[in-house]
This record gives structure tokens, sequence and C-alpha cells, in this order.
């Protein structure tokens, strides 16, 4: 990959060169024609695989045109996790049943677990 290809930003150059600050529909395509004495307007082009090209798919954008509620939709979980660890005290259902870590991809428990929420009294707060 040429520098040219790959801006210090981090964007790739759209198909016809084109810098990240202006929208070019080609930008994360791929071009299927790989021979390189064809130009870029003579080529055919496919999506890419978002799993195989880890900047093809930008699901909040990037640089100056990046979504505005990309920090927000970073942050409210967290901020939803501490104010139930603030509400409420978490503990298991009665009598439920013990439960075993399943070792996959991802550590996973084998059956559901429940939860009772009891909220917290204001002395506890």
């Amino acid at each position: 990959m040429l520098q040219k290809d790959s801006p210090a930003d981090g964007v790739p150059a759209g198909p016809d060169d084109a810098p990240p600050h202006v929208f070019s529909h080609r930008r994360y395509l791929a071009p299927v024609n790989e021979d390189s004495t064809a130009s870029n307007k003579e080529q055919k082009w496919q999506c890419v695989d978002p799993l195989t090209k880890g900047m093809s798919f930008l699901s909040f954008g990037h640089g100056v045109r990046s979504c505005p509620g990309r920090s927000y939709t970073e942050i409210f979980p967290y901020s939803f996790l501490i104010k139930m660890l603030q509400t409420f005290e978490f503990e298991l259902t009665p009598n439920h049943p013990l439960v075993k870590i399943v070792a996959d991809t991802v550590m996973a428990p084998d059956k559901d677990i429940q939860l009772k929420l009891t909220p917290l009294s204001n002395d506890e707060m």
C-alpha cells in the first residue's frame, strides 16, 4: 500500500484518489478487475467484506463527516451500567441452579442467569 492510498488520518483515498473530506460513493469498494493497465474509471467494483477489511466498515464514519452521536453511543452503555449499579442490588433468584461456564470463543454460562433487582435504600446510596 502506498502512502497516497492511506492518508495520515487513516481514511483510504477514494478510487479516483478523492481526499477523505470529499464524498466518493466507491471509497469502500474493491476493484473486481485487478488489471493494472485499466484505469480506475473502467474497473468494476464490488462491496468489500467488513470482516476481512478493517477500515472498510466505519459505522460512525471518520474525519470531519463522522456521526455527531458517536461519543454518546459509546458512553451510554457505561453510564447505564453505572446508574444500575448505583440504584439496585443484584442477587440471584432463590433456588437458582448452579451455573457452569462454557468456554467457547467467548465465555458464556450454560443456562440463563436469573437476577433479582432490589432498589437500594437512600442510606445505602
